[in-house]
């Protein structure tokens, strides 16, 4: 994706993949165009006077007759902005007491066409990121369906601002040092004002019962490990529940206020794993802003795990596989492939085994099915130069297996596809019917409802996009 700023020669370039934009200027011009700028403003005359917002009266008479440079860094980005495959631009304005941004049609230097209106935005600049558009630290402009919305508030920073930051420290950090948990340290963690107790659970041994008082009266009970660890974020304790003999880690929210949990929810931790003598040693909960960090260890491996505060939805993971045994297989035993070398993409039979942290056996195929072969869509979904695997499950869903390049187990998404998958093929423009440009190929489910899907990958994960499906 290319994003660049509108000058008499263009040298102000906004270069990155289908995925990630990031900002480089090059040498050569990094101006705003006034003639580009009173071109784009005609297609939207119900903004009367429209400006460049903070440029005076005086600045932009200066602009427009030549005697005055405009940086187009804050104010204007071109390229494919709303992840529709298309060429496109976005203009901030302001008129009258209002800022707004302008999307507009690109053919080369050329504006093609009027796009959409963004009123009211509550921003005075704007800036390429991962996924959309920064106008203010809560302001977000980002891609929906074809068109762009606006998303404002903590909650929009966290999403596209703080968790995409976790996820980015974690694809490029090593293991964590460990060290042991101690629930008794954690205790201390708790407020001031919330006298707390351990008692002994009379089974299982290594289990135990904390209780917070207030005034007298119980304000929390709950059954964690001895091994156990907890914090308090507001009004609100987190906690960790496990068995000391086997793989897994839930985390507990708990409302001191209502007296009562809020969530519970499984991690992703290590995922399934087959053993005997095994050991879980618990995991260390800190907070950080807008999530609940997890590190935990067990015998075969280690984690780290940014869970949402506010629901438990897991927003960054990372695995640090050690020695040991997932499943019944060694970890990270992956052998998938094609019956045919040269079937018909969309019609190939892949047989072989699948790394268990495809958690197929949640959906299928079974590791029976595999063996005797079964229907595979394969292509490069990411585009990172292997073959990667579709393989239909029970109840509409799809496992996609993306590879590394050397053949191996990347990781595996689980897709809520609604029908029958197919192969979409890479297009350099939309088509008649709405499909999606892509250069990368993509899964296709026709009639879901009374429209076709298309799933296509973003760089984190695979984004859904409808098109109307013609009457049959």
């Amino acid at each position: 994706m290319r994003f660049a700023g509108e000058y008499s020669t263009i040298g102000f370039l906004f270069i990155g993949s289908l995925q990630t934009l990031t900002p480089t200027v090059s040498a050569g011009g990094e101006y705003l165009d006034y003639r580009l700028f009173e071109r784009i403003c005609r297609l939207f005359p119900e903004l009367p006077s429209p400006r460049i917002p903070g440029l005076t009266e005086s600045g932009h008479q200066l602009w427009k007759s030549g005697s005055l440079r405009l940086p187009a860094l804050t104010y204007f980005v071109r390229g494919d902005v709303d992840r529709h495959g298309t060429h496109g631009a976005l203009l901030l304005v302001s008129s009258g007491t209002e800022n707004s941004v302008l999307v507009v049609e690109m053919e080369g230097a050329r504006v093609a066409g009027r796009r959409q209106l963004i009123s009211r935005v509550p921003g005075s600049s704007i800036a390429a990121m991962d996924g959309g558009f920064q106008l203010g630290a809560k302001v977000f402009l980002v891609p929906d369906g074809g068109s762009l919305k606006l998303e404002e508030g903590e909650g929009a920073r966290l999403e596209h601002v703080v968790f995409p930051g976790y996820r980015r420290e974690l694809a490029n950090s090593s293991e964590p040092e460990w060290q042991a948990v101690n629930l008794l340290r954690d205790l201390g963690r708790v407020p001031a004002g919330f006298p707390a107790e351990i008692r002994t659970v009379a089974s299982p041994s290594s289990q135990v019962e904390v209780v917070l008082t207030k005034d007298g009266g119980t304000l929390a009970r709950f059954t964690t490990n001895s091994d156990g660890a907890l914090v308090v974020v507001g009004d609100v304790l987190y906690f960790t529940a496990f068995s000391q003999a086997a793989s897994g880690m839930s985390l507990v929210a708990y409302d001191l206020r209502r007296y009562g949990e809020l969530w519970r929810k499984s991690l992703r931790g290590l995922g399934p794993v087959a053993h005997s003598g095994y050991r879980n040693f618990g995991a260390h909960v800190d907070h950080v802003d807008g999530a609940v960090r997890v590190h935990g260890r067990e015998s075969y491996g280690a984690y780290v795990e940014y869970v949402r505060q506010s629901d438990g939805e897991t927003v960054a993971h990372k695995l640090f596989m050690h020695t040991g045994t997932r499943g019944s297989e060694p970890a990270g035993e992956h052998r998938l492939g094609v019956e045919d070398p040269g079937c018909i993409p969309g019609e190939c039979i892949c047989r072989g085994r699948v790394d268990l942290r495809a958690r197929l056996n949640e959906t299928g195929p079974g590791p029976e099915e595999l063996a005797d072969g079964v229907r595979c869509i394969v292509a490069d979904y990411d585009g990172n130069g292997a073959n990667d695997y579709a393989l239909p499950g029970a109840e509409g869903t799809a496992t996609v297996i993306l590879s590394k390049p050397d053949g191996g187990f990347l990781k595996a998404i689980r897709l809520d596809a609604g029908g029958l998958i197919h192969l979409y093929r890479p297009r350099a423009k939309p088509g008649p019917g709405g499909e999606p440009a892509s250069l990368l190929h993509g899964l296709f489910v026709p009639w879901v409802g009374s429209e076709h899907a298309v799933f296509l990958w973003t760089g984190e994960g695979f984004a859904r996009t409808l098109f109307p499906a013609k009457p049959r």
